[in-house]
Parts: structure tokens; C-alpha cells; sequence
């Protein structure tokens, strides 16, 4: 695989995820057989996956996970071609759609005498709590054949260089930039500049900034914020909606897919009580697919054969 994913460290706080997962399965389909796999790479995923499907043990597979702006959003990335294979051979997938619906800013790239123009910006805000800064770059060349040379640097308010990437783009590589480093003062915002590497820069091209941390409001774009491999063909792919407020949760990652798709395919419950989490309530996603996968095994209980 052309990027290596590595999952960051999982808090005390944050390791009842998986548990409070499993207990919202079990609410909607008590009686079903539960399987829990863990992972921390990209290849850890692809191998498990691949042993999960040769088992032939399972039925209903939630993916409360994701990988967010590594790849094109149409279905095309090993992840997404490892859901529409598992699929075929039998496997209802489940996955959330993610909640980068606050974390992303997109837009047509242009070269204008200001610099490199994302979405008319030349700058984004991201957020930096606690000084710490982490964002990544992709535009809409192909995979691994991306000749268009793009760069990317991380400043503070007074303009200090924080980071930078300058990967080299020169028809082989990936359309993608990643800066990860600490501001020198908490001022809790940070500002990322686009900017040209070697040769020129095509017109037509789209671009997408992520920041796990978030984007400043004024700067944000929703649509189109799927997190891996959710946009997956075969994939169910399930949005958080606010029972409460009747309302799809601001957060939650939009579509369309990069080739035109609609996803999410549903939404669920988000907001929800588990045994695990206690008073805390779980937002997110994650809890919007058990309660969809819960409902496939019923109906697959019924229905074996649909």
C-alpha cells in the first residue's frame, strides 16, 4: 500500500470504543454470535479482513473505523476494493461514514499571483490544541501517477514557519502532503499555505485539506468528508443522526462520493447510552452503525437467504 496508516494511542478514556460498539449490537440483536477483531495498521486491516472472509464465520461485519484523506473517494482504494470483495463473498459490511464533517476544508485549486488558491483561499485555519498541529494535502490526480508537484506550510499567526512538506511530485508518486508539528506559543489556531513545488500546476484540479482537529468554521466544507472505505460500493454506510433534535448530526461526514455516489445510505441513532460508557452519552458514527448491523442480523435471522 502506497501510505502507511498508523493508528494514534488509544487514551483510558477512549478504549471502551470497541466494547460500547459490541454492547449496542447486542442491544438491537441479542441473541447474535459476536466476534471482536482489533487493529492498528492499513495492513493489519487488509490481512484481517482477508481472514475473516476465508472464515466464513461471519455474517454481519461492523466497521466502526476509517482512514481519513489518504485516498480517492470513489471506491478505488484497497480498503474500499477489499469491502466490495468481502461482499461478494457473502458479508453484509456496515460501515460509519465517518465524522469529518468539521475537519475537512475542499475546493478547485488555482494558481493566482497571490500563490496556490484552495476553494478561493489562500490560507485555511485548522485548530491546535494544545499547540499541537496535523494536517494533510490531496488532490485530485491519480494514485500513484500524480505529476502535478503541490506543497504545503503550517504557520502561525506571525507568520513562523511550523512545518512544511515538499514531497516531490514528478509522475509516479502520490498527490499527497503531510505536516505534523508543534506551534510555538498555545494561540489554538494555525494556518495552512498551499504553495508550488517544480513545473506548473494543471487547471481543473480539486483539492482537500484535513485536519484531524478540525477546520475554523468559516473555513469548513462538508460535503464530501467520507472517511475510508465507506465509500465502498457494496459498503452500508451509515451517518449519525440526533434522535433528539431530529436533525443529522453536524459532525457526521457527508458525500457525495469523488464519482457521483450518494452516501452515507442511511443514518442512525448517535446520543446513546451503553452499559461501558456510563453517564457519557456516545456520539459519533461508530454508534450510528452497530444499531444498522444489529438490524442485518435480524433480518438475515428471518430471512437467511436474502
Amino acid at each position: 500500500l502506497p501510505l502507511e496508516i498508523q493508528a494514534e494511542e488509544v487514551s483510558e478514556d477512549e478504549a471502551g470504543h470497541g466494547t460500547a460498539v459490541a454492547e449496542i449490537v447486542h442491544d438491537v440483536a441479542p441473541s447474535a454470535s459476536l466476534r471482536l477483531y482489533a487493529f492498528e495498521t492499513d495492513e493489519e486491516y487488509m490481512a484481517l479482513m482477508e481472514e475473516i472472509v476465508e472464515s466464513a464465520d461471519v455474517d454481519v461485519l461492523n466497521a466502526s473505523i476509517g482512514f481519513d484523506n489518504v485516498w480517492t473517494l470513489d471506491g478505488s482504494s484497497p480498503y474500499s476494493q477489499m469491502v466490495d470483495y468481502a461482499v461478494s463473498q457473502g458479508l453484509v459490511y456496515v460501515a460509519a461514514a465517518g465524522n469529518e464533517g468539521d475537519k475537512y476544508s475542499s475546493g478547485d485549486i488555482e494558481v493566482s499571483e497571490e500563490g496556490v488558491l484552495l476553494g478561493g483561499l489562500e490560507m485555511v485555519q485548522v485548530r491546535a490544541p494544545a499547540r499541537q498541529v496535523e494536517v494533510s494535502f490531496r488532490w485530485s490526480d491519480p494514485m500513484q501517477a500524480s505529476d502535478n508537484d503541490l506543497d504545503i506550510q503550517v504557520v502561525d499567526e506571525n507568520g513562523v514557519v511550523c512545518g512544511e512538506s515538499t514531497d516531490s511530485q514528478d509522475g509516479d508518486d502520490n498527490p499527497f502532503e503531510r505536516v505534523r508539528c508543534e506551534l510555538e506559543e498555545d494561540t489554538g489556531f494555525a494556518w495552512v499555505r498551499f504553495l508550488e513545488g517544480d513545473g506548473s500546476v494543471d487547471a481543473g484540479l480539486k483539492g482537500w485539506l484535513y485536519s484531524p482537529f478540525g477546520v475554523a468554521n468559516a473555513d469548513q466544507v462538508a460535503e464530501g468528508t467520507l472517511t475510508l472505505p465507506s465509500d465502498a460500493r457494496s459498503a452500508i454506510t451509515v451517518g449519525g443522526y440526533k434522535i433528539q433534535s431530529e436533525e443529522v448530526a453536524s459532525y457526521s461526514s457527508q458525500g457525495p462520493t469523488e464519482d457521483g455516489r450518494l452516501k452515507p445510505d442511511l443514518v442512525a441513532a448517535v446520543g446513546v447510552s451503553t452499559e461501558s460508557l456510563g453517564p457519557r452519552l456516545g456520539e459519533g458514527s461508530s454508534f450510528s452503525a452497530p444499531h444498522v448491523a444489529g438490524a442485518a442480523a435480524l433480518v438475515l435471522s428471518a430471512r437467511p437467504r436474502l
